[in-house]
């Protein structure tokens, strides 16, 4: 690939753009800024990969949009930057371990590269975890190369599809998932972040497995800044000397299918360990199997040596009968069946002697009983209540009502949340983004799971809450000096890039134009204005500032 043609990538997507600006494709803007923490856009790697704009990053590293060179395909970056351990350094990019941190440095990029070559292995054979393509060490530190897939994740899939699936759907999809993972305990590793976070489906509808991580990452208290995932992390994940295993994942596993087949957020495992409140699945969802939800309680017992302890016998559990059985899946690989129907056999002479006698002996003892025994019994028990037999009968039919979650839409988020009776019904997790709708900044329009989704426990419900329009008007800075412009701009949530120029006719360190017009339409956290500064005496005409944001 020529260097033009490196050029006209776009570093959101990777696609090929006709100018420089805004992405067609994605949205994003070539000239915003970065954090000096991660790799700029545009660095290249093994003068192979070329880097684009940061994903996402936890306590491990970073990950980004990449692009092969050689191979011309698009490909994820995942860069070992554990940030409790090292510093990047600003001048070269590379990676500097912290005084004193060498051992665990080095000790968890062994783990790291490992656990790339491993996945590696696996996929040779397994299919449902992303692939890795390449593995190499630069700038003080290890990079693995995964392929690239389209899709989107999972708690976005379910968002899309009403929160949750039947049997049915999620049996197809879940089997491939589970003898992945399977594939991956028997090499000896353990996933420990399994979690709609780390699931990604395709336009297929398959899952794909990511975020085999360092165990430090999914371990309180570690060396590392822990990322756990509640609902779904196993108690055991919470404590630095918890005893993990296969039956971590299979925890995991278990609430994965909780949360697909009830729309609702398992109770975090911290809770349960202190007053374990989570229903069986088929209380919330009476179309699940009963061994499908006995399976899902037996994968997601606290006591680990309780537990379904690894994911082949979780399989068995959920394929527990023929009907429960699916195409991708063989029942008879899991389940032991008679290999030919045997006949009745006719209980022997003496036992049915036997038998028939203590039916005729129990048959006289009834009649003796209603004759001469319960008359007399009866006449002593008046004295009891009717109220007690119906108090009795109420407490052994009652079942919890009013489970159903509220609809909350369109009330105040700061209500919702100081709302006693909700907060001892739910845990909110509040997400704010930006609304076109028209809805005011502060109000929920959306939310997961919804109104109406029976929730027995105290799950997590997500409100998305508004944060208004994210079109404003770009104010009108000419004049001001630079610091009022920024401090105005940022209090707008506006990204800027200050240029400095040269006018005679201007006073020095004030604002002469902006890129946008005042009175022209900018998107908050997404668009980028140009302020151009008149230079001041002492500047050098070449000079140029840049403001980065995150």
């Amino acid at each position: 690939m020529t260097n033009s043609d490196k050029q006209k990538l776009c570093m959101g997507c990777m696609s090929a753009m006709t100018n420089e600006g805004r992405c067609p494709h994605c949205g994003f803007q070539s000239r915003k800024s970065f954090s000096r923490e991660f790799l700029p856009p545009r660095t290249e790697l093994v003068g192979r990969y070329l880097v684009g704009n940061l994903q996402r990053h936890n306590g491990e590293g970073a990950f980004y949009i990449g692009y092969d060179l050689e191979e011309d395909l698009k490909v994820i970056i995942s860069e070992y930057l554990p940030r409790t351990l090292a510093n990047r350094n600003e001048s070269d990019g590379s990676v500097t371990v912290k005084y004193g941190k060498e051992a665990q440095f080095k000790a968890l990029l062994d783990d790291f590269i490992e656990n790339a070559r491993l996945i590696r292995e696996v996929c040779q054979k397994a299919t449902g975890i992303m692939p890795v393509l390449d593995i190499f060490t630069e700038r003080g530190t290890a990079y693995v190369i995964y392929r690239y897939i389209q899709a989107v994740p999972l708690a976005e899939y379910l968002l899309e599809n009403g929160g949750e699936i039947s049997w049915a759907q999620a049996k197809s999809i879940i089997m491939p998932l589970l003898k992945s993972i399977s594939a991956l305990h028997q090499k000896g590793a353990i996933h420990r972040g399994i979690s709609p976070e780390t699931l990604l489906v395709d336009s297929k509808g398959k899952l794909w497995l990511t975020g085999l991580s360092v165990s430090a990452l999914r371990t309180g208290y570690s060396e590392l800044d822990c990322e756990l995932f509640d609902g779904y992390s196993a108690p055991e994940q919470y404590t630095a000397n918890g005893w993990q295993g296969t039956w971590t994942d299979v925890y995991a596993a278990g609430a994965i299918l909780y949360r697909l087949l009830t729309g609702t957020l398992p109770v975090s495992a911290e809770i349960r360990k202190q007053k374990d409140s989570l229903y069986p699945a088929n209380m919330l969802n009476h179309s699940i199997p009963e061994n499908v939800s006995d399976a899902i309680d037996g994968a997601m017992l606290v006591a680990v040596e309780k537990r379904t302890q690894n994911i082949d016998k979780l399989i068995a559990d959920l394929l527990e009968t023929v009907d429960s059985n699916t195409a991708v899946f063989d029942a008879k690989d899991y389940i032991k069946t008679p290999s030919s129907t045997k006949t009745k056999r006719k209980m022997p002479f003496p036992l049915r002697v036997m038998l028939y006698t203590s039916v005729g002996l129990g048959a006289v003892i009834v009649i003796v009983y209603f004759t001469l025994i319960k008359p007399s019994i009866s006449n002593s028990s008046e004295s009891v209540s009717s109220s007690d037999i119906v108090t009795s009968d109420l407490t052994e039919e009652s079942e919890p009502k009013d489970i159903g979650i509220p609809d909350f839409t369109g009330q105040f988020v700061q209500k919702v949340e100081t709302n006693s009776e909700y907060k001892l019904k739910y845990e909110f997790k509040i997400e704010h983004k930006y609304n076109e709708n028209d809805v005011p900044p502060g109000v929920i329009y959306n939310q997961s799971p919804s109104a109406g989704t029976p929730m027995l426990n105290k799950g997590t419900v997500i409100l998305y809450v508004s944060k208004g329009s994210q079109i404003t008007k770009m104010p009108f800075l000419i004049g001001s000096t630079l610091e009022l412009a920024l401090r105005t701009l940022e209090s707008m949530n506006i990204y800027y890039d200050v240029i400095t120029e040269e006018d005679e006719t201007k006073d020095p360190g004030l604002v002469i134009k902006t890129s946008i017009e005042p009175g022209g339409d900018v998107a908050k956290e997404k668009d980028v204005v140009y302020i151009y500064v008149n230079k001041k005496p002492e500047e050098s005409t070449e000079s140029s500032e840049e403001i980065n944001y995150q």
